[in-house]
């Protein structure tokens, strides 16, 4: 595995504050990927079927995309 030796040869290149914020992205982003999962499980435990834990997790996407939206707008407009 010369390409991941060769990474994180690079990463140790990198100041202090970068290398502890990539950390903090791995370890947050694990940390959603369980929240996630354990989301699932526990609609699933509630007696919900798998087909409204399909529209449960499409409503929150959009309903993000809806926010982002204007938020997206607003920041883009000029004051």
């Amino acid at each position: 595995m010369v390409g991941v030796g060769s990474y994180f040869r690079r990463l140790r290149l990198f100041r202090r504050n970068a290398r502890l914020y990539l950390l903090y992205l791995l370890l947050s982003s694990v940390a959603f990927g369980v929240y996630a999962l354990l989301f699932n499980f526990y609609v699933i435990s509630l007696g919900y079927d798998e087909a409204f834990l399909g529209r449960l997790l499409s409503a929150q996407s959009v309903a993000g995309l809806l926010g982002a939206l204007p938020a997206g707008w607003g920041v883009s407009s000029p004051c």
